[in-house]
């Protein structure tokens, strides 16, 4: 019976050691956990974000493309659709003596205003 005894004493310390080690584990494992989900949470956030700059970026390269068609629409119509300036300028001419090309203004100030010089000029080539 003494046997029996400290065979069972024996199994309950084997039994109270694997708990304790396994609370430690599901403690460290719920800790990893926590720590992981944190980490994906600021991942999903830099997604987000990211997803947000790349529609602005869209938006902003569809209306510069509309703005492109749009200025050639109109250098065609200046042209009267068969590739000269209407008004007798060749195509290509620049505004001569002191006047500022029209718009009034020499340098451009406005989102656009450099394409629309260079459509102004003429296409290169």
């Amino acid at each position: 019976m003494r046997s029996e005894v400290e065979r069972l004493r024996h199994a309950l310390a084997g039994a109270q050691q694997v708990d304790s080690t396994s609370v430690l584990a599901q403690e460290a494992q719920r800790q990893d956990l926590a720590g992981l989900r944190r980490a994906l949470g600021e991942r999903q956030r830099e997604l987000r974000e990211a997803d947000e700059a790349r529609h602005t970026l869209e938006d902003s390269l569809e209306d510069a493309h509309r703005e492109i068609d749009n200025l050639r629409r109109e250098l065609t119509r200046l042209r009267g659709g068969n590739g000269a300036l209407s008004g007798g300028e060749p195509a290509g001419a620049k505004p001569t003596g002191g006047e500022p090309p029209p718009g009034g203004e020499s340098e451009p100030t406005k989102p656009g205003s450099r394409l629309r010089n260079i459509f102004r000029g003429g296409l290169p080539g």
